[in-house]
């Protein structure tokens, strides 16, 4: 394996999350592509908390949302909704929950692919928009891109980023015999 392979960015965000939501998708497991999505949004905003901050809260999975999270089209879905999706999803594998309730949010409702990403027809009903599948992909990726561009224009954020980084899982394969623990 080379260095380029040991990078956080590379290991855990391409190898890791993309790939495994790009898999997920090729192979039609969307409903596992959405699952891997809504909590990869709690990893992003867990690497962008403040200095000193020990773990991400509701308030920055919202807030990573609504500054990332970017679709084709006129809608917008707030970043307090797709909070509301994530607490249904991890929670219950359904597209309600608690939060949604209490919140006044609209509930988002998923197709699998569609020519915009957002559609949102408050004359059949107020409280629910449909959110494509391959839209969101494309969107959670354009989001950590940008995420990381914003992240290493500022030194200090980017050490910060970077030493968090490192905490992420990564994946190294093993070379030599059974019982050693040397990785390559």
């Amino acid at each position: 394996m080379n260095s380029f392979e040991r990078d956080p960015l590379i290991n855990c965000i391409e190898n890791g999350i993309k790939n495994d939501i790009r898999i997920c998708q090729q192979s039609g497991a969307l409903r596992g592509a959405l699952v891997l999505i809504l909590t990869g949004i709690d990893y992003m905003a867990g690497l962008n908390m403040p200095n000193g901050q020990e773990k991400a809260t509701r308030r920055d999975y919202i807030e990573w949302c609504d500054r990332y999270i970017r679709f084709n089209g006129d809608h917008l879905i707030t970043g307090t909704e797709f909070y509301a999706a994530r607490c249904g999803m991890v929670h219950s594998y359904t597209s309600e929950s608690d939060f949604l309730a209490r919140n006044g949010c609209r509930q988002i409702g998923y197709m699998d692919k569609n020519e915009t990403d957002v559609v949102y027809k408050p004359q059949i009903n107020e409280n629910l928009v449909m959110l494509s599948i391959d839209g969101f992909i494309r969107a959670f990726f354009s989001g950590i891109d940008n995420f990381f561009i914003s992240v290493f224009s500022d030194g200090e954020k980017a050490r910060i980023v970077e030493e968090r980084l490192e905490k992420l899982v990564h994946i190294f394969p093993f070379q030599g015999t059974e019982g050693e623990l040397e990785a390559d």
